[in-house]
């Protein structure tokens, strides 16, 4: 079985406050397996508190099953507060 993977420093979830948009992940890997692939978001939650967002793992994963992309939220896992596929 090979895996690859890559990661993604640069391709971050922006939060958009008024006029300005911040990072606020750590890191965005990609993984590609035979029987699928999946992409792994690591939170920077010392950045969210330092901003004083009100955002969390699981408020994200409400966002993408929601918003635009309209993800299926069995597909969206969250596995500790800083971290989801």
């Amino acid at each position: 079985m090979t895996l690859k993977k890559a990661i993604f420093p640069d391709v971050t979830i922006s939060i958009t406050n008024l006029d300005r948009s911040v990072s606020v992940t750590e890191y965005f890997q990609e993984a590609y397996l035979p029987f699928g692939c999946f992409v792994l978001i690591k939170l920077d939650m010392n950045r969210i508190r330092l901003l004083k967002l009100e955002v969390d793992a699981s408020s994200i994963r409400l966002t993408l099953c929601t918003g635009k992309l309209k993800l299926n939220p069995n597909t969206v896992l969250v596995f500790d507060e800083d971290m989801m596929t």
